[in-house]
């Protein structure tokens, strides 16, 4: 029996690929269109704004991350099959907090933002961009070899 998510036969893995490559080509077109949508608000966007729930903007962020980490220590404990998946969505919000941190920032704050970016938040995403590309086949032996032996 293949390990979740290979394909059974050459037919399916066949249609994976046409999905693949379809799923590809729509990323691209995404990419894309939103260049000239990005040199748009670049040029367009006030330089200063203020915003309205910024509290709950960035404490609802914040929440999330901590659902994402949280899952991720449970996927990682039990070597679950979604660990991956969890570590890059983690390093994602992790590298979109140290960004939106330091260019949100006031003059007097900026520097523990970046202190803060570079000697926490970037160390931890790369570790998990680590975690998600090397646990993969960690993950794919584990479901093999608990099937073999019965478990679910």
């Amino acid at each position: 029996m293949p390990a979740p998510g290979q394909p059974e036969s050459p037919a399916d893995a066949a249609l994976t690929a046409r999905r693949v490559r379809r799923a590809g080509w729509v990323l691209g077109a995404g990419a894309a269109v939103l260049i000239p949508w990005t040199a748009y608000l670049a040029w367009e966007l006030p330089e200063h704004a203020v915003a309205v729930n910024y509290d709950l903007a960035w404490g609802g962020f914040d929440v999330g991350l901590i659902l994402l980490l949280a899952a991720g220590a449970w996927a990682a404990f039990r070597a679950n099959r979604w660990l991956p998946a969890l570590a890059a969505a983690t390093a994602t919000m992790l590298i979109v907090d140290a960004w939106f941190d330091v260019v949100t920032s006031g003059p007097s704050d900026r520097w523990l933002a970046v202190a803060m970016a570079v000697l926490i938040e970037l160390p931890v995403a790369v570790a998990c961009l680590r975690l998600s590309a090397h646990t993969q086949g960690l993950v794919l032996w584990r479901a093999r070899h608990s099937r073999a032996k019965g478990h679910r």
